[in-house]
């Protein structure tokens, strides 16, 4: 799960909602931020619900497999181009 920091910021940030309104489903906002900032991870009964919130598989939100529309970057491996999208700006 060392990725999944990475795609819980990029997905809040795509999604266009705050810390605060996704950990109104079920954490405080400052373990969204440990989260987004991998200091924390999210615990694994929640995995199922986070992807779900942001419609994704579980494999996607765990940087497993990538997102629709994204390429395997393997030297950018454990960086935040792990994953490619063709789109700029978006993960």
């Amino acid at each position: 799960m060392a990725q999944i920091h990475l795609r819980i910021a990029d997905l809040r940030r795509q999604k266009k909602v705050t810390q605060q309104e996704l950990a109104d489903r079920g954490v405080s906002y400052q373990t969204v931020s440990r989260w987004e900032t991998g200091t924390g991870e999210p615990e694994l009964s929640l995995l199922a619900a986070l992807a779900e919130y942001f419609q994704v598989s579980v494999d996607q939100l765990l940087g497993l497999t990538p997102m629709e529309g994204e390429t395997y970057v393997p030297e950018r491996t454990g960086t935040k181009d792990f994953f490619h999208s063709p789109i700029v700006g978006v993960l």
